[in-house]
């Protein structure tokens, strides 16, 4: 099994990336691979690119693996609320003293309101716009592009 959680996204060359997992693999062997769908623009040290539902499994299936599985995880809704709550932190952190505590209050309340609002949010919408897929696939007899 190889695990590649919040990776992809700064993968320069997807082609070598894929090859590599699929030379650690055993043939019934299993890709379990989390990635964005939504969310900031994060260096560490580049970033590349976000998908769709539909995108990252084409992406995937490009490179020679079958997807079995493609979960969801935060919606469109929650995720606007806790990317307000990344920038509401990120400031209130540097007032002295105080700005920790109001960030973790400030924290809990919002995250609060996040899982109200994603067990709110309808499936179907999740299902295409999520802040993250977790996807479980394996090498399929074709390779995929060359690296």
């Amino acid at each position: 099994m190889v695990v590649s959680f919040q990776v992809l996204e700064h993968v320069r060359d997807l082609g070598r990336y894929f090859a590599e997992i699929r030379r650690v693999l055993k043939p019934d062997g299993r890709l379990v691979l989390s990635t964005h769908g939504t969310w900031l623009y994060h260096p560490h040290p580049e970033d590349h690119r976000r998908w769709t539902r539909q995108g990252l499994i084409a992406e995937i299936e490009g490179f020679g693996f079958a997807v079995t599985s493609c979960a969801p995880v935060v919606g469109p809704l929650a995720w606007t609320t806790v990317l307000r709550l990344t920038g509401y932190s990120f400031v209130l952190k540097r007032a002295p003293a105080i700005g920790p505590l109001v960030a973790g209050t400030l924290g809990a309340v919002m995250n609060a309101r996040a899982f109200i609002e994603d067990a709110l949010t309808p499936a179907g919408i999740t299902a295409d716009n999520a802040c993250v897929y977790v996807t479980l696939s394996h090498p399929t007899t074709a390779a995929g592009p060359a690296p």
